[in-house]
């Protein structure tokens, strides 16, 4: 009797981090089935994608998207559903249930995951486990921001509180972070937001961004990795255009081991710094698959 071959589901099969755990998956001899919105995407072409789903586009409509990923992990027995994108992870989430005695779903637990995806109740999680954070004045309108500004200094960085959020039976809004060099520019920012997002207003931080990557199971790491970013988009901060791995940093990773543990997380995980003379800040945990997994994938991770 021949072994069962394990079938994995991967969504946004469009994404080079998608595109690495195809391949990852199917040299081990996963049955992989490459997942996506677009008619196009390069995931479908994989030689390691055994089958291919089009789904509804999980920013504008992610009730369907659910819908076609239930469906189909029902009838094309899935045992495992990757999904690698924020617009696909927030709606799956708050599925969760529905895909019960279905199939299993790479997710971090629920509460966990909120406390990511809240950058407020993150730096108060900092807090509590002694990880350095930048400055931070919470406001919701013009007239806050102005105010607090003086005491983090010039410039400013504007981090809406969820980078997104999803609205039951609608869109994925997307928030970006912005900054402010004076007043002026911090209310033109500043009306942009006022009541639809609050902001975390914080102290800017120049230097180096890094990040720490972890595989952990219930907050115990198994795996680590670590990058530094050359390039961002936009150069003021901002998405990592160009990276390299480098040593993982004790510092670094002992923070990151910090958080993580406290949340008893499970799953894959990235912890963002900056490192500049006043010594590492964090930025953010990406509680998701992150955009620069090929580099990873490609260097190797390392087994603390």
């Amino acid at each position: 009797m021949s072994p069962v071959v394990p079938r994995v589901l991967v969504t946004d099969a469009s994404r080079g981090s998608a595109i690495s755990i195809i391949r990852s998956l199917g040299r081990r001899g996963y049955h992989v089935i490459a997942a996506d919105s677009e008619v196009r995407s390069p995931g479908f072409y994989s030689r390691y994608a055994s089958e291919r789903l089009r789904y509804p586009p999980s920013d504008q409509a992610p009730g369907e998207a659910i819908a076609t990923l239930l469906e189909a992990a029902r009838e094309r027995r899935v045992d495992l559903i990757v999904p690698v994108t924020d617009d696909v992870v927030l709606p799956l989430s708050k599925a969760r249930e529905r895909f019960a005695g279905t199939c299993a779903l790479a997710l971090p637990e629920r509460r966990a995951f909120a406390r990511t995806c809240d950058k407020l109740a993150t730096l108060e999680l900092a807090a509590e486990v002694g990880v350095p954070a930048p400055r931070t004045a919470l406001v919701a309108t013009v007239r806050e921001a102005i105010e607090a500004a003086p005491s983090l200094g010039w410039p400013v960085v504007l981090k809406p509180r969820r980078s997104r959020v999803y609205r039951d039976g609608g869109s994925v809004e997307r928030y970006e972070v912005s900054y402010a060099q004076d007043a002026a520019a911090l209310a033109e920012e500043m009306r942009r937001l006022e009541g639809r997002s609050d902001v975390l207003l914080q102290k800017y931080h120049r230097g180096e961004g890094q990040g720490v990557e972890l595989l952990t199971y219930r907050g115990r790491p198994l795996a680590a990795f670590q990058h530094r970013r050359l390039r961002e988009v936009p150069i003021t901060g901002g998405a990592s255009s160009f990276r390299e791995s480098v040593p993982l940093d004790p510092v670094l990773y002992d923070y990151s081991v910090r958080l993580l543990a406290a949340l008893e997380w499970t799953g894959l995980a990235m912890v963002e710094f900056k490192l500049g003379k006043e010594g590492p800040r964090l930025m953010e945990i990406n509680g998701r698959i992150w955009g620069s997994l090929p580099l990873a994938v490609k260097s190797g991770m390392d087994f603390p």
